[in-house]
């Protein structure tokens, strides 16, 4: 009897513990912003976009490409949430490199306003609405 017991209630420790482990499980999915980053109407096609989130201060970034095309992927994003969009020059893999070979920092050959380079001033924002893909298009100006 006891034995049956206990049985019972490993069974329900067990059952419970399994239930815990098939909650919701996409609470912070995988996912992506997408899009192009534009200059005074043309595409630019050097610097970085740099999102962080304001909910857990996680951030990523990739250099800008052709046509300032960009795609930036969390592997767990907050949903719902405005991350905070920043640009930037471009980031240079500069792991392994002594010091004495490092390169010189990447200038922007374009006049781009302080303002888009830090977070409190950019004025730059995109909301990340489902898992998956987002497709944020930026358009900065001179001021």
């Amino acid at each position: 009897m006891i034995g049956t017991a206990l049985l019972c209630v490993g069974g329900l420790v067990v059952s419970l513990g399994l239930s815990g482990c098939s909650g919701n499980g996409d609470s912070r999915p995988q996912s992506e912003f997408f899009g192009v980053v534009t200059f005074d109407d043309k595409p630019m096609e050097e610097g970085s976009i740099h999102f962080t989130s304001p909910k857990t201060g996680e951030s990523a970034f990739c250099n800008l490409g052709e046509g300032g095309a960009y795609q930036v992927t969390f592997p767990g994003g907050d949903l719902n949430e405005s991350y905070e969009v920043t640009i930037k020059e471009a980031v240079v893999d500069t792991e392994g490199i002594p010091a004495h070979e490092m390169p010189p920092p990447v200038k922007l050959s374009v006049s781009l306003p302080q303002r888009y380079r830090q977070r409190p001033t950019s004025g730059l924002r995109a909301t990340l609405e489902k898992p998956g893909k987002n497709h944020v298009d930026f358009a900065l100006t001179t001021p």
